[in-house]
């Protein structure tokens, strides 16, 4: 599946606003997810970013970039 990764537009700094919102295009799924250095990397300095993921028992995993979505 494809899910949207959004960190927090206010502020400077990315990783004292907490976390970040990850959610699939019909929104079945909704998750936040603490921002890290390995997720701001991935985010290529994006406030937005497409990403395959999976589920493993309740847990959303991130797989790596997707393609931009129009969602």
């Amino acid at each position: 599946m494809i899910v949207k990764v959004q960190i927090p537009l206010a502020g400077s700094d990315a990783q004292a606003m907490g976390e970040a919102l990850i959610y699939n295009e019909g929104r079945t799924i909704e998750a936040l997810l603490p921002i890290t250095d390995d997720l701001l990397e991935a985010m290529d300095g994006e406030p937005k970013a497409f990403f395959y993921a999976h589920m493993e028992g309740t847990n959303l995993l991130l797989d790596g970039p997707a393609p931009w979505q129009e969602w």
